[in-house]
């Protein structure tokens, strides 16, 4: 760096009357060696040369260059120099922005509208890396790992911020994500849907109409119960007179099929009760083509609410979020669905991935 300097002397004392003006031109080359501590304070030893290419000294009516001198000693002369550029470096407010963004990490963010779903954040641990340079600036990459999940309720979940804890360093960051998101299929909406399909496409089964007045969804432990009850009434029997009515429980297997991304149930068949009373009480629907039609209805697909709320997520990791701690992502895959079943209803685990992109602005 250039410089000129321009500088004003006076004693004190008995020696006020002395005044003394000092001019120069020079040139600074200096180089520092940054690095941050745990506790996330950035710290410089800066060194370098101050050469003078002219300076003046006039003291009344006494003029010398002071050039060769300067030059001569200048590593003594301008340790003061270092000295203070280590302390302005020091200042900078690394630690206050990273703690604000520590905190902001724990706060809810709104995912979805339609079931109000929030992505919430635990952060575990806090890493950053040594600075280094890119494109003529000094760069610094903060890594926080945390825990993620989804929680599908109207208020934000409470999530207390943990203290800033100390730092571990990384070599190499990286800028990938990863958070589990869950859906969930309750047994009563899957059962409504059920109970809505039947009702518009009734089952017709050697010469029989089956009106169901109700179906239920219970979880049991390897598989879950499918409880129906409904009548069976003969075609020629337009007043129902001759209707024979029962109350089944079966039992099946949940799937969900990736491609399609629905929810079935398979390998139906009845527990060993109803299949005795279904045998003794209407032999035309205890067998495989009752099971088999009764299977066909029990299919949820869940396509557009997954692909809603796949949408809803990228555009908001989309959105770039923060101002001193500018942090935006890309949701790159949700992949193939963990799935099980709970004593709520039917449960799929999505792992949304992709490309995480965060800037510090002080």
């Amino acid at each position: 760096m250039p410089f000129e300097t321009h500088a004003k002397l006076s004693g004190k004392g008995l020696l006020s009357f002395l005044g003394a003006q000092a001019q120069g031109r020079g040139r600074v080359l200096a180089h520092a060696r940054l690095a941050i501590s745990p506790d996330m304070q950035l710290h410089a030893e800066t060194g370098g040369t101050v050469d003078l290419d002219d300076g003046h000294l006039r003291l009344g009516p006494i003029v010398t260059n002071v050039a060769p001198i300067w030059n001569h000693n200048q590593a003594a002369f301008s340790q003061p120099l270092w000295r203070s550029m280590d302390k302005q470096i020091g200042r900078l407010p690394l630690k206050a922005a990273i703690a604000k963004f520590w905190a902001a990490a724990f706060r809810p963010i709104k995912v979805a509208k339609s079931p109000v779903a929030w992505l919430v954040l635990r952060p575990k641990q806090l890493s950053v890396s040594q600075p280094s340079l890119r494109n003529g600036a000094v760069a610094i990459s903060l890594g926080v790992g945390a825990q993620a999940h989804v929680a599908v309720q109207e208020a934000p979940p409470d999530n207390v911020p943990a203290p800033l804890p100390l730092a571990d360093t990384h070599a190499a960051p990286s800028d990938a994500f990863s958070f589990s998101v869950p859906v969930m299929l309750s047994y009563e909406e899957a059962a409504r849907l059920a109970r809505a399909t039947l009702e518009k496409k009734p089952l017709h089964l050697s010469g029989l109409t089956l009106k169901f007045s109700g179906l239920s969804i219970l979880p049991s432990g390897q598989d879950i119960v499918v409880f129906t009850r409904f009548c069976a009434d003969p075609d020629w029997d337009p007043f129902g007179w001759f209707a024979s009515c029962a109350g089944v429980y079966l039992r099946g297997r949940p799937v969900f099929e990736s491609a399609r991304k629905t929810v079935r149930i398979v390998n139906l068949h009845y527990d060993i009760d109803s299949a005795n009373l279904m045998f003794r009480a209407m032999r035309t629907v205890s067998g495989a083509a009752f099971i088999s039609a009764l299977q066909s209805h029990l299919v949820f697909p869940q396509a557009d609410r997954i692909d809603r709320l796949e949408r809803q997520v990228a555009a908001l990791l989309a959105r770039p979020e923060g101002r001193e701690f500018v942090v935006s992502a890309k949701l790159e895959a949700f992949g193939d669905p963990v799935f099980t079943w709970t004593k709520d209803g039917f449960l799929a685990v999505f792992a949304a991935r992709g490309k995480s992109a965060v800037s510090l602005n002080l």
